[in-house]
């Protein structure tokens, strides 16, 4: 296992996804990749075509995006003091879709995400879960840690 993907979300649980892919690289002297995607996914405004919304929501994606890459630091230097490469990404698109094509598109072997433990039919059903998602399509193993 040379390198392994964290996509985080900056949620309260970030830091213990964090720590657990710091111990999982340090077992097997892998890099680690930290991956932000700023989700362009803000719903659609009634009348509003494609064009207009990026048009409108560009400003404010732009800032969350600067943003993004500013709190990567922080990420990273919870990283430190491991042997391999720590490197940070932050991207826009869809979530699942971005973290998908990150792995398919990249030289990953493993995948580190955490699960808010909202782990009902219901939820999924109707808000959709991006670690679902991800562990169903993905072509690299991932590993779920239970916030």
């Amino acid at each position: 296992m040379k390198k392994i993907l964290i996509p985080i979300d900056f949620s309260e649980y970030t830091k213990n996804i964090i720590e657990e892919g710091k111990r999982m690289a340090q077992a097997f002297n892998s890099d680690i990749v930290l991956l932000y995607v700023v989700n362009r996914n803000v719903g659609e405004y009634h009348g509003n075509t494609s064009s207009k919304k990026e048009s409108f929501l560009a400003p404010f994606l732009k800032h969350e995006r600067k943003q993004a890459e500013e709190d990567m630091k922080k990420w990273r230097d919870l990283l430190s003091d491991i042997k391999g490469k720590v490197e940070t990404v932050v991207i826009s698109g869809l979530v699942k879709d971005e973290i998908l094509k990150y792995i398919n598109d990249t030289d990953v072997d493993f995948v580190i995400m955490g699960s808010h433990g909202i782990g009902s039919a219901l939820y999924r059903t109707f808000l959709g879960s991006i670690t679902n998602s991800v562990v169903h399509h993905s072509v690299k193993p991932v590993l779920i840690i239970k916030c």
